[in-house]
């Protein structure tokens, strides 16, 4: 069992065996860590309590902790059993606690798109992309990667939060993008951008991020959606953050040299909520429209698998 405070630092911890604890991590006067040897698995739970109400509490994550003696001391080394870690994180190597923004192992095409959205400091999603940059103290951070993804999953940001470096991590299947507009792209990116800062926003500042976002809350509270934190995320999106991404997407869209009817990008805005609440309670016609907007920027098809005229740039990242 490790015990961390909300930043995740370590208090200490203890080394459990049928039932009884066998040993512990403390901290020496030195400052350093006396550490013990071995792995073991970790179920983090997470309990809310929403106005004063019961607490309901549940296990949202787990991770494989190792540890042992390092010679430096420090917290212990963590090696996340989660698929979305493998192969380490930050750049430069090491518990870097100042990455940011860390693109480097997407492809070319999709680093070019990044250094615009980068560059975006207007309304909701340029504050979130700003809390990620450099200049920003809190130091949220976001690693953003190419991997191959399930045959219907484009992108896919992990609910395992890296508390050493305060990092989330974000897949990206450039495979999915072959047909796709530097719009449709760039949509895919902001809206993975506020599910990262939602995974990063809670963990690092869960009282602030329970006080912006209680509707959030009481969702999960009342597991509306189950334990599907995806779906929660996508009902907040539906909420407040449509007019937010098409903003964005038009901020974007100007960094470029173009413009277009804000009604696009709107439409845009709405890609990965279209099995949210708030999308199917909107007109049948609009439902098409926005629909089709969406699978036209990303394939160049629409619904009915026609070819039509794209109105982003083809992005020609494979």
């Amino acid at each position: 069992m490790i015990i961390t405070d909300w930043n995740g630092n370590l208090i200490t911890g203890y080394k459990y065996k049928d039932g009884k604890s066998i040993a512990q991590i403390a901290k020496t006067k030195g400052g350093r860590i006396a550490s013990i040897n071995g792995c073991d698995t970790i179920n983090w739970w997470t309990c809310v309590s929403v106005n004063e109400g019961p607490e309901s509490c549940r296990i949202t994550e787990t991770e494989t902790y190792c540890w042992g003696s390092n010679g430096g001391g420090g917290a212990p080394n963590e090696d996340y059993d989660n698929p979305e870690y493998a192969g380490g994180g930050s750049s430069g190597g090491g518990n870097n606690s100042s990455v940011d923004i860390n693109n480097q192992d997407l492809k070319p095409c999709m680093q070019s798109l990044m250094s615009d959205i980068e560059r975006l400091a207007n309304g909701s999603i340029g504050s979130i992309i700003q809390r990620f940059s450099n200049n920003n103290a809190s130091k949220y951070n976001w690693k953003l990667k190419d991997g191959q993804l399930t045959p219907n999953t484009n992108a896919f940001t992990s609910q395992i939060f890296d508390p050493s470096t305060k990092t989330v991590t974000t897949t990206f299947d450039s495979q999915k993008f072959s047909q796709a507009t530097d719009l449709s792209i760039a949509r895919t990116i902001i809206h993975e951008s506020i599910h990262a800062f939602l995974v990063n926003h809670f963990r690092v500042d869960p009282l602030t991020a329970q006080g912006q976002f209680p509707q959030l809350m009481k969702d999960y509270a009342n597991e509306i959606y189950g334990r599907d934190v995806n779906a929660v995320h996508h009902a907040e999106f539906a909420r407040n953050y449509v007019s937010a991404i098409a903003s964005a997407l038009a901020e974007f869209d100007i960094l470029r040299g173009y413009t277009h009817p804000f009604q696009f990008y709107e439409d845009l805005a709405w890609g990965g909520l279209e099995g949210t609440e708030a999308f199917n309670n909107l007109d049948e016609t609009v439902k098409i429209r926005i629909s089709n907007r969406v699978r036209i920027e990303l394939t160049g098809k629409d619904l009915n698998g026609n070819y039509q005229n794209q109105i982003g740039r083809l992005s020609d990242c494979h």
